[in-house]
């Protein structure tokens, strides 16, 4: 008798399993977006240099936080997070070239079975969609298969300024 609960329980477990998964991949794969690939990153990089445009401003929301940068030069002047002034040793990985930079570490990580979201394509899903005309990216999906952990990046505002308009320059 406990061995037939036993037998229930994992066939239970098991399908409880199968239908979080399925929903999860569901809803990772109903975007419009294509897997992320050097080539797609390359691409959407050619696109983004053919404009030549050195100034703009981005809003991100990043894992839940709504981040705002202000490029000037192709130099980030002005970073916040959530409304508050933000600080990175790194600030340029916030400009469109920035973006790319990341997208491609987060192809190196994925590959790297030492890395906490590491082990290969059967487990990691990364998802990226670029604009179409611009190149720059619009919505990013790291989803770690089995873990439940997921990372999101969705441009929520790109707006090309010019390189006179006022900026609160970052140190």
């Amino acid at each position: 008798m406990a061995e037939g609960k036993l037998k229930s329980s994992i066939v239970l477990i098991l399908i409880a399993g199968a239908i979080i998964g399925m929903t999860g991949a569901f809803f990772a794969l109903r975007e419009p977006m294509s897997d992320l690939t050097i080539e797609r990153i390359d691409a959407a990089r050619r696109a983004w240099k053919t404009l030549g445009v050195r100034d703009y401003d981005t809003v991100y929301d990043i894992a839940g936080g709504i981040v705002e940068a202000r490029v000037r030069a192709d130099r980030v002047v002005s970073l916040t997070r959530d409304g508050l002034k933000a600080t990175s040793h790194r600030l340029d990985d916030f400009t469109v070239e920035g973006m790319f930079d990341t997208l491609e570490r987060e192809i190196e990580l994925a590959n790297d079975p030492s890395q906490p979201f590491g082990g290969g394509a059967q487990t990691t899903l990364l998802r990226v969609r670029f604009n179409r005309e611009c190149g720059y990216m619009e919505r990013y999906l790291r989803a770690v298969g089995g873990t439940g952990r997921s990372q999101t990046m969705q441009l929520i505002e790109f707006r090309r300024t010019s390189p006179s308009e006022p900026d609160q320059t970052t140190e």
